[in-house]
């Protein structure tokens, strides 16, 4: 006998009776909970904390940003300072490289305009991104500097293959020079005010790790551009010329540490000095240094939750100098009581080490870039361990009236971790350019608040005053 139809009935029995319970039970109707459209929420360490939707929020920031006084950009009614950039929406134009046949001797690059390195080739580029021209192609550059007088860019060259930076000198007409790397690897390179002199960091595989890099003690070597010839000068990194080329502002490494940071499992940095250098007596003076842990008071106007804080220094990043030639410029990273991570930027003169502090934000600062006129600030927000909401790679941009004040711009999101670097004021301090990572576009904020991204695919720029 053949059981299979009983089988089919039973099966559809069970079917209809299940349909039957579903169709008379109801869900219970979720309550209504009262947000914003464009809210969201990032849960971290157990907690949930509103954030704002980044494109909503850029969008609605460029209708309310203004300026309350010429030069100035003002707070965006929010109790804490506000980022102003999101991802692009759009496809960005790339620089196209052209036939160029190189000469030694040319007239200088254009001022008031950009160099840009891209995987393509070297390019100067109008204000305005609108004209361009090819310095040199068939080769991928980045970081580029070119020299005061526009008549030579350094620069980095990728080998493709073994993804190898090689460190060279190209002319304004497009001729390349390699520069030996006998001493050491180098980092970074900065120009003399006269365009005679290099003054580069270099580094080698001290502590073993197989890597040449900045957890290496560095050294800073004076390079003659006519002469091909340099000289060690003294251990320190990334240094800034003063106005007048006599001296050197720069960081100098404290004794090697071992120690392993069990957050980043790189080695822990050392405390370190503030240095100034003296070229033509070859003489060197410490100004500060981070061996004591000095601790510095942060005043009201700071961001909630460093209002009246006592925070300690634990080394300082990069340096600069203030327009007005006096002022000697630090970032540094500090410690809070409670063990939090925030990016201080000081200043000291040669008659007075006490320290004063410009602002502080973020939770390391690094790279300074003060406006011609010395009223503006900005400044490389650089990510620490352990990662926050607030945390990421981003610019602070700063009134630095006094007293001290907290950024009153954060340019890029955290949220959605859009990273900006490489501030750099263009036209006389009216404009601020800068980087955005992922997209490699050169980017150029107004007083107005006002953002264009000029081009994409950017390896590095500088600016040609």
């Amino acid at each position: 006998m053949n059981l299979r139809p009983k089988y089919l009935l039973l099966l559809c029995l069970l079917l209809n009776i299940a349909l039957s319970a579903c169709s008379d039970t109801e869900s219970p109707s979720p309550t209504p909970v009262a947000l914003s459209t464009t809210a969201t929420t990032f849960i971290s360490q157990g907690t949930v904390t509103p954030e704002i939707d980044p494109v909503s929020t850029y969008q609605a920031e460029q209708q309310t940003l203004a300026l309350d006084t010429p030069g100035v950009i003002n707070n965006i009614h929010t109790p804490t300072a506000t980022p102003v950039f999101a991802p692009s929406q759009t496809p960005l134009r790339g620089l196209t490289p052209a036939p160029i046949t190189p000469v030694e001797q040319s007239q200088p690059l254009p001022k008031g305009g950009f160099v840009v390195a891209t995987n393509v080739g070297l390019f100067w580029l109008s204000a305005d991104g609108k004209d361009e021209r090819n310095i040199l192609s068939g080769y991928s550059f980045s970081e580029p500097k070119v020299a005061p007088d526009g008549s030579k860019v350094a620069l980095f060259r990728t080998d493709p293959i073994s993804l190898r930076k090689q460190f060279i000198l190209v002319s304004a007409g497009g001729v390349l020079k390699p520069v030996t790397e006998a001493g050491g690897t180098i980092l970074s390179a900065t120009w003399s005010p006269d365009s005679k002199t290099l003054a580069l960091t270099r580094v080698t595989d001290d502590n073993g790790d197989g890597i040449a890099n900045e957890y290496d003690t560095p050294s800073i070597w004076l390079y003659d551009v006519a002469t091909d010839k340099q000289r060690k000068l003294t251990d320190g990194h990334n240094p800034a010329w003063s106005q007048d080329g006599q001296r050197l502002l720069f960081v100098m490494p404290g004794q090697y540490n071992d120690d392993i940071d069990p957050s980043t499992h790189k080695p822990r940095r050392s405390p370190n000095s503030l240095v100034l250098y003296t070229i033509q007596n070859n003489t060197r003076r410490v100004l500060l240094d981070t061996v004591k842990k000095p601790e510095i008071t942060l005043p009201s106007d700071m961001e909630d939750g460093l209002k009246g804080q006592i925070v300690t220094l634990r080394y300082f990043k990069e340096v600069a100098w203030h327009p007005d030639g006096k002022r000697l410029t630090v970032s540094a990273d500090a410690l809070t009581k409670s063990g939090g991570s925030v990016g201080l930027v000081l200043t000291v003169t040669t008659e007075d080490l006490n320290p004063k502090l410009v602002t502080a934000g973020g939770d390391a600062a690094v790279g300074v870039a003060w406006s011609d006129d010395g009223k503006r600030l900005a400044y490389e927000i650089e990510l620490q361990f352990p990662v926050k909401p607030s945390s990421a790679f981003r610019l602070a941009l700063v009134d630095t009236v006094s007293p001290p004040q907290r950024p009153r711009l954060y340019i890029g999101m955290a949220s959605n971790r859009t990273e900006t670097r490489q501030p750099r004021w263009i036209n006389h301090g009216q404009q601020l350019a800068f980087q955005e990572i992922e997209s490699g576009a050169l980017v150029v904020l107004d007083e107005s608040g006002n953002i264009s991204r000029l081009v994409g695919g950017c390896n590095g720029f500088d600016w040609l005053n």
